[in-house]
């Protein structure tokens, strides 16, 4: 219904409460693949008219800012005349970087088209001790951003550069390498998955195998995978 009105309005806030003025807010209609947007006033709030962009009842929209200082975003479905949807963002820094880049490895690998054959999968950092999880085991540590500054490149786009390392732990040789192959192979084919989060220009670097002793296990064979991406404010 291209020539229905459609407003969705809100306010847009950051972590403390504080209204965020002056940032573009964009609404895509992941039903239809169509976009619109609009930009916060003084005093954060924002309204945008989806006649233009084509909707109807049940279409999903995602609702996002990513303006190279701020990130957020919320989901809902069209279901009246209008919809209020405020949304929360955070100032983009190294520490929300990191946290964002790893959920969406993390979600990728975990659920969905790309899930991998093991469920035991956790950041580095973590409360899981391998006793109670036992192996297969696969660890994404906490990705590095080695440009925390978030330079300009020469186009105007704010990036960095997102730099994870993947550990796959097997009782068998052979078993941890053909993980670590199905690993990377649901990246690569879940690429654009990952693009669409900010995570472009996918690159693998030498993978590394090793193995150490655990005990009553035995030997336990270990797959090194490191992948850097780089990541784009959009």
């Amino acid at each position: 219904m291209p020539s229905t009105p459609y407003i969705v309005s809100g306010t847009v806030s950051n972590a403390t409460g504080s209204v965020v003025e002056g940032v573009l807010v964009v609404l895509n209609n992941t039903t239809t693949g169509t976009f619109c947007s609009g930009v916060t006033d003084s005093l954060g709030k924002y309204a945008i008219d989806l006649a233009n962009a084509g909707w109807t009842l049940a279409d999903s929209i995602t609702a996002y800012v990513r303006d190279g200082k701020y990130f957020g975003e919320a989901t809902f479905t069209i279901a009246g005349i209008s919809y209020t949807q405020n949304l929360t963002v955070k100032s983009i820094s190294a520490s929300t970087l990191r946290d964002k880049s790893w959920l969406a490895l993390y979600d990728l690998l975990q659920s969905g088209t790309y899930e991998i054959s093991t469920d035991n999968i956790y950041g580095a950092m973590n409360d899981k001790l391998v006793s109670e999880v036992g192996y297969p085991l696969v660890i994404i540590s906490p990705p590095n951003v080695s440009n925390t500054k978030l330079m300009l490149n020469r186009d105007g786009i704010r990036e960095a550069t997102i730099n994870f390392n993947i550990m796959v732990y097997h009782t068998s040789q052979a078993n941890v390498k053909t993980l670590a192959d199905e690993i990377s192979y649901n990246i690569d084919k879940g690429w654009n998955n990952l693009a669409g989060q900010g995570l472009k220009n996918l690159n693998f670097e030498q993978d590394d195998y090793d193995y150490f002793t655990d005990g009553e296990r035995g030997t336990i064979h270990v797959y090194n995978i490191p992948v850097s991406f780089r990541y784009v404010i959009v």
